[in-house]
């Protein structure tokens, strides 16, 4: 008798998480993939101008103790 309520309540749990799946895969999809407000023709398109400089690594010693 247990065994048929928990497979009825586990198919009822199963089909409300299917009912609400999409509309939890469209919310996240929005949230992470935003609409782009204005898309920019290639006439507008401006080359950034922005130069990386790169340094080089040190090596930095440790003193360490002897117990």
């Amino acid at each position: 008798m247990r065994a048929k309520i928990l497979i009825a309540a586990v198919t009822v749990l199963a089909f409300a998480l299917g009912t609400m799946a999409s509309g939890i895969y469209t919310a996240t999809s929005r949230a992470f993939n935003p609409v782009d407000e204005k898309v920019n023709s290639p006439a507008e398109t401006v080359k950034s101008t922005a130069q990386t400089h790169f340094v080089q690594p040190k090596t930095v010693y440790l003193a360490t103790r002897n117990k």
